[in-house]
């Protein structure tokens, strides 16, 4: 109670509590840096107090509402309803419609949380006209800051902090966005056209190639003053990007250069990476597409040496690990550059994803692959690509704000642009039904409410999931040869919900070696005399100690060595019925106590 009227004070009298302004900064090693005995090679993080977090987070609620229209709408990082991608899908729309030849500079702010001013930030804030309690309080908030610095375990001594905010703040993005602000709007004066996520920001200009330089030069001469006079600058090394984007499919070699403003000339590049994609001046994606399934196929590289026949992690996990590592590579930006995206890229992909199939289940490098996918429950990249589109436009027409700038392509009818697809493919997924029926217990009858956006978002990607799994389904039965795992699944359904899956509990619970003999058992590939033979492999004997040739089906039904381990099998299944026993969780249960009492 007493926490809660100490907040309520701060709010209403914009006041930050001295004992909360106190900080332990932790510094996190930079990815990919070639230096790491530079500072800038670092991210200071600072963990803040608990109560002052609570705070921050109630005065950041509140100013992002008062801000919502105050923002520039180009500025795409740390606000509801943007996200990074969508800056990169903005600026390649652009491209793709424009009927002018477009040129873009990348910039990046240098040191930007750290090097906030807190009386141009006020100022700033002041020129917004937001509320003197709020300013007040963020004014405190930036004031007279300590902190001490964590590395190796030993923290330091206490340092006072007189410039920037604190980076790990609920509240510093947004307060960074207003300090950057009027930025955005003299780019805009200035000619260029900005898109920024937090201190990254993309300018762009339309006209000839020499023209679209020197106003770039014009612009970023500008743009550092405005920084200089900020208390911070533009990064003017490699970070600083620059390229001309053109639609002939051989372009011609242009030799303008970017002018810095120190006299420096700067070279037209091929190839920039922004915001996670990398473009070429051709933006066909190649570049992007292929460094992504080469991260993918070494991250599945690690996976590989956790999983194997008989020992490693449980099926589940490595299943896991694959979704939450492996996936997102390949998938990031999709809604981007999946309309350029090649048969033999998809090709690439599948094949990547069939080295994780096979140690998620244990399987044997002869598996049919369909077989793979459906045990695995994994769907094939060629559906899956298709879904995510489909599930990322849906995010697009129900789940962006008003102020995103992407609204205004929503309705567009270029054909080529990818915006005009993800339409496509939102009008071919969506339920024309905009309510729901609800049962009324008290009054015994049915109403109609309308949906809400998030209905309608759940209600379109589950028709979407729908059709995928139809999809999929049709597709095994079609690439399906292998008859033995046909015969016994011939009830079961592809899917990707590990619960809905019959070696689901198998997966999550019983150890490597077990998975992978049910593996083998059920799809007939693994170490069993026939699969020898039918492969060509040298063994002693392909036959069975009984002296028949040693198959699935003889060593469950009919090898007369193996009576008394087979009791067990008859008591779930008296017909000894292959379906029952290999593609049911009793069945299964007892083909495991049967595989251990015929190993041994």
């Amino acid at each position: 109670m007493h926490t809660f009227k100490l907040l309520q004070a701060c709010v209403k009298f914009g006041y930050h509590p001295k004992v909360w302004r106190h900080g332990i900064i932790v510094v996190i090693p930079k990815p990919k840096k070639p230096d790491y005995s530079k500072p800038r090679a670092y991210r200071p993080i600072s963990l803040l107090k608990i109560p002052s977090k609570v705070l921050e987070k109630i005065i950041q609620k509140r100013m992002t509402k008062l801000t919502t229209h105050l923002l520039p709408p180009e500025q795409y990082g740390g606000r509801q309803g943007y996200c990074a991608t969508d800056a990169v899908l903005e600026l390649v729309q652009r491209i793709e419609t424009s009927k002018e030849k477009i040129s873009a500079m990348l910039i990046d702010i240098q040191g930007a949380f750290d090097n906030v001013n807190r009386n141009i930030l006020a100022h700033t804030m002041e020129d917004m006209k937001l509320p003197k309690a709020l300013i007040n309080w963020t004014y405190q908030f930036v004031s007279e800051r300590e902190a001490s610095m964590l590395m190796d375990r030993r923290k330091g001594s206490v340092q006072k902090i007189s410039t920037g905010i604190p980076q790990g703040s609920p509240i510093s993005p947004l307060l960074f966005l207003i300090y950057s602000t009027p930025m955005y709007h003299a780019i805009k004066e200035w000619g260029g056209t900005p898109f920024g996520f937090i201190d990254d920001v993309t300018i762009t200009v339309e006209g000839k190639i020499e023209e679209n330089t020197k106003s770039l030069s014009n612009i970023l001469e500008k743009c550092c003053n405005w920084a200089k006079s900020r208390m911070t600058k533009i990064d003017l090394g490699d970070k600083l990007g620059f390229i001309h984007f053109t639609k002939n499919v051989k372009p011609k070699e242009e030799k303008v250069q970017l002018t810095l403003p120190n006299g420096e000339l700067r070279e037209l590049q091929k190839e920039v990476k922004l915001l996670g994609i990398t473009l070429n001046n051709l933006l066909d994606f190649k570049s992007h597409i292929l460094d992504k399934i080469n991260k993918a196929r070494k991250a599945v590289g690690a996976i590989w040496h956790l999983g194997g026949v008989q020992k490693g992690m449980r099926g589940s996990a490595v299943r896991s690990l694959y979704i939450a590592c492996v996936r997102p590579i390949v998938e990031y930006g999709l809604e981007i550059w999946h309309h350029k995206i090649l048969k033999g890229e998809i090709h690439k992909l599948e094949v990547m994803q069939n080295m994780a199939l096979r140690r998620i289940v244990g399987a044997y490098r002869t598996t049919p692959i369909a077989v793979l996918q459906k045990e695995a429950g994994i769907m094939p990249y060629s559906i899956r690509l298709k879904f995510m589109v489909a599930r990322k436009a849906i995010r697009l027409h129900l789940n962006i704000s008003k102020t995103n700038p992407i609204n205004g392509h929503l309705l567009t009818l270029i054909e080529k642009s990818p915006i005009a697809k993800l339409t496509t493919l939102y009008i071919l997924a969506k339920d024309d039904r905009d309510y729901m029926i609800k049962k009324d217990e008290k009054r015994k009858c049915k109403r109609v409410e309308p949906l809400t956006l998030k209905q309608q978002q759940n209600q379109t990607i589950g028709i979407l999931k729908k059709q995928a799994m139809e999809e999929w389904q049709e597709m095994y039965w079609n690439s399906s040869k292998d008859l033995w795992y046909h015969n016994i699944t011939v009830e079961s359904k592809c899917t990707d919900n590990l619960s809905k899956m019959v070696t689901g509990v198998i997966m999550k619970k019983d150890s490597r070696r077990i998975l992978s003999n049910i593996t083998q058992f059920r799809t007939g590939h693994g170490n069993f005399g026939a699969w020898f033979k039918k492969f060509g492999i040298e063994k002693d004997s392909y036959n069975c100690k009984c002296g028949e040739l040693e198959t699935v089906h003889h060593i469950l039904v009919e090898c007369p060595l193996l009576e008394e381990e087979r009791k067990g099998l008859k008591r779930i299944s008296p017909e000894m019925d292959m379906s029952t026993l290999l593609n049911s969780l009793t069945g299964l249960q007892e083909i495991v106590s049967f595989i251990s009492a015929w190993r041994d």
